[in-house]
């Protein structure tokens, strides 16, 4: 059986993404049905450890809902963990944080590729900024990897994500093709190695060179090092945005980001 994440209703778990789709089809973004597909499974094929995924994903789903009632700073007693592929690892800056605009207020994004609220930012939230304070250089969107393992392949997202950084990147265009491929990544269907390698054809990028870097954990130290910042910064989960120094409470309200931004802007 499954908790209602939405509703509280509790359903059979192969009905619950018949459920998602009849009562709260207008809630639901793309990643939210692609994990009701997992929670309902193939048919006859569960076993212990699909139950154990589906236990995972609930709890994502009860944290979300939690992250939306309290805000950016999520509940009090909440602390997110540094996820167990990036325990021991040095922290190295290989590469510029991605940023876009030049402005002097600075809105640093924490997130993680995999989550669905993060999802939801660059959806409704990420476009008025860009349209408002990026391209007329009001700020500087910086971008930081928080993996919070809101799927399993979280860290290897964003790694996939550097790695194509890296590969188109220049000296004029530090950022390469990252936002582009980001946006492709969380907008696919297929977080597997192999899946996130195909992604990075469609921007001129080697799937091999992509395979590599997730064989070889390339850019887990510029994600340790993002982590850490993001820890710093006081970041408990994603998305946490941070409007020069000062977390916003609601990151999933443009109007609260905006709001945050000309308060900075005026001071």
């Amino acid at each position: 059986m499954t908790r209602c994440t939405y509703c509280g209703e509790t359903v059979p778990d192969e009905a619950y993404e018949g459920h998602l789709e009849r009562v709260h089809s207008d809630e639901l973004t793309a990643i939210d049905r692609r994990r009701a597909k997992q929670v309902a499974g193939p048919p006859k094929k569960r076993n212990v450890a699909l139950y154990a995924g589906v236990s995972v994903i609930l709890v994502l789903f009860a944290l979300g809902y939690l992250w939306i009632l309290f805000g950016a700073g999520g509940p009090a007693n909440t602390s997110a963990t540094l996820p167990a592929e990036l325990e021991d690892v040095d922290e190295d800056r290989q590469l510029t944080v991605p940023a876009l605009g030049e402005g002097t207020v600075t809105v640093d994004v924490y997130e993680d590729l995999g989550c669905p609220f993060c999802y939801q930012f660059q959806e409704d939230v990420f476009p008025v900024l860009e349209e408002e304070y990026i391209t007329t250089d009001a700020i500087e969107y910086r971008h930081y990897d928080f993996p919070v393992k809101a799927t399993e392949e979280s860290v290897a997202m964003a790694n996939a994500a550097r790695a194509v950084q890296d590969e188109t990147r220049t000296e004029a265009e530090p950022n390469g093709r990252f936002f582009e491929y980001k946006n492709a990544v969380m907008e696919s269907d297929d977080w597997s190695d192999e899946g996130l390698a195909a992604t990075a054809e469609q921007f001129d990028v080697d799937p091999d060179v992509v395979m590599a870097a997730l064989e070889n954990d390339t850019y887990y130290p510029t994600l340790a090092a993002d982590w850490e910042h993001g820890d710093g910064e006081g970041a408990v989960g994603t998305p946490t945005v941070v409007v020069d120094g000062e977390i916003v409470d609601n990151p999933l309200e443009d109007d609260a980001v905006a709001d945050a931004i000309e308060a900075a802007l005026e001071s």
